[in-house]
């Protein structure tokens, strides 16, 4: 609409043409750029949204806060029920799945400063991730009492990383 009273008034300050002019004016006439526009805006929208459910723990404690300052009984009620124990695992939970936060968090290690590698040559550093299906693999302890795997089981994550062997100690999970 700026283009249309530019190009109305007959101002051309950056030299522009006026077929140029006469072009965006069309455009942004038209029916399906305005409808083009209101689906952008909706998606904005909806991204704006979106974004803002990822913190649904941090609002609630804003809406605590709030409710502290009022003295009425229907604002201690609420308090109670938003402060309980339930719902901040809830929101805890709507969190993790809003940011779609799933995968474990697992230390950086740090190849060339393992100083306690060092004295054990042997050792070597496993990861597996497991999804809903089980680990398949056994540990049993020796006569030693040190932690061995057992067996590993024809198909599972520990079979198809090839990682495990029957009889690798365990030292650490």
């Amino acid at each position: 609409k700026a283009v249309v009273s530019t190009q109305s008034t007959g101002e051309d300050g950056d030299g522009a043409s006026e077929d140029g002019l006469d072009y965006l004016a069309s455009l942004f006439q038209n029916a399906d750029y305005e409808q083009i526009m209101q689906v952008h805006a909706r998606i904005q929208e909806v991204e704006r949204l979106r974004n803002s459910c990822k913190d649904a723990k941090s609002k609630n404690n804003h809406l605590l806060n709030e409710l502290k300052n009022l003295n009425s009984p229907l604002a201690k009620q609420l308090f109670g029920i938003m402060s309980s124990a339930s719902i901040h695992g809830l929101l805890t939970v709507h969190d993790t799945i809003s940011r779609k936060d799933y995968e474990p968090k697992l230390p950086v290690i740090n190849h060339d400063s393992d100083s306690d590698l060092e004295d054990e040559p042997h050792i070597k550093l496993v990861r597996i991730f497991k999804t809903r299906q089980e680990l398949g693999a056994t540990l049993k302890r020796d006569e030693r009492g040190h932690i061995l795997v057992g067996r590993i089981m024809h198909g599972s994550p520990a079979d198809k990383s090839g990682l495990l062997q029957p009889a690798d100690e365990v030292k650490e999970i």
